[in-house]
């Protein structure tokens, strides 16, 4: 936060050594580096912006250049509502919590987004802008994240009540009951029935993806002989564990294309989490 604010007030040489004309080019790239290095004011709005503002582009006879969020302040510009330049002053990251609101909606109702294109339109950014940001904040794509938003909704509801599964994937956001289970399977390696049913078995099976590298995950669980947490025997791997806070102990048989799971005690969900994660 200090960091921010710093550079806010201070701009770095390089950039104080720009020409106006130069920031303007940096304005309409929506060079997100330079926020906070320079502030740009619209006359005709009588706003001010970051760089990196989603807004429409002002043209070029109309835009003053400040050093500092205080100084656009002090000429008569306000803050601009879309990106947020007095909370960037203050250390804040308004393009990262646009992103974050954006994508706890997407995991509270992902149907309210039916497709990636419902996902750039909220965020207010553009498509490669929000790709990037997705990219860099949570290491995946937009479709990725909405797609694991579905499944999850999907999920808790299985566990929670007794909604037909037609009705759940359609809550959930999904195209068609083929579409729900083909990525329900590939995704969690069993049906939403199977999973449902974890609320009253303590074992389960795990289908692996064809071409699955067992013996390579064989290698992993058994790379610490002397674990006393943990242990491989031939195809048996017991694993003293945690899950949801409840100690418990997880024995797997691993086989060519399932690996079945023991669970004495613990949750279940929680449990198929751990195994799914390998």
């Amino acid at each position: 936060m200090t960091a921010l604010s710093s550079t806010a007030a201070h701009p770095p040489a390089r950039t104080r050594r720009l020409s106006d004309a130069q920031k303007f080019q940096r304005v309409l790239a929506a060079d997100a580096s330079c926020d906070g290095q320079f502030f740009t004011g619209v006359l005709t709005t009588g706003i001010y912006c970051l760089p990196s503002c989603p807004a429409r582009k002002p043209l070029e006879k109309n835009v003053r250049f400040f050093a500092t969020s205080a100084a656009a302040l002090a000429a008569g510009f306000r803050a601009c509502r879309k990106c947020h330049p007095d909370d960037f002053a203050r250390g804040a990251d308004p393009v990262l919590e646009t992103i974050e609101t954006v994508v706890a909606e997407m995991r509270a109702q992902p149907a309210d987004f039916p497709e990636v294109r419902a996902v750039v339109r909220r965020s207010g950014f553009g498509a490669t802008r929000v790709f990037e940001l997705f990219r860099q904040h949570y290491h995946t794509t937009p479709a990725d994240l909405l797609l694991r938003a579905r499944l999850d909704f999907v999920k808790a509801r299985l566990f929670a009540c007794e909604t037909d599964l037609s009705e759940l994937a359609l809550e959930a956001g999904f195209d068609s009951l083929s579409t729900f289970h083909e990525n329900f399977r590939r995704t969690q390696g069993l049906t939403p029935s199977a999973y449902r049913a974890l609320r009253s078995t303590r074992e389960f099976e795990i289908a692996l993806p064809a071409g699955y590298p067992v013996a390579h995950l064989r290698r992993s669980l058994g790379r610490d002989e002397g674990s006393v947490s943990e242990r491989l025997g031939g195809n048996i791997f017991k694993a003293a564990v945690r899950l949801d806070r409840t100690p418990s102990r997880l024995i797997l048989k691993l086989g060519p294309s399932k690996i079945h799971a023991q669970i004495p005690r613990g949750d279940q969900a929680a449990a198929h989490r751990w195994v799914v994660g390998l």
